[in-house]
């Protein structure tokens, strides 16, 4: 299961329309998942359990580039 929260950027709001309309939601939420699932995949299960941080950070940015 994946969970995660999103705020729009003000000054952004004019971008994302004109590329999605009022229909963003479900573009951002299936690209963030994309890059959730691509990230993990990187990582085996000791790393899960071990470097917590570490995959926090490239899930964290692998986010941020998808977006």
């Amino acid at each position: 299961t994946i969970t995660f929260q999103f705020f729009l950027i003000r000054d952004d709001l004019p971008l994302l329309h004109a590329a999605y309309d009022i229909y963003y939601e479900p573009i951002i939420v299936s690209n963030a998942k994309e890059a959730i699932i691509s990230t993990c995949s990187r990582f085996d299960t000791d790393e899960f359990i071990n470097d917590r941080e570490k995959i926090w950070r490239e899930i964290y940015y692998g986010v941020k580039r998808q977006l």
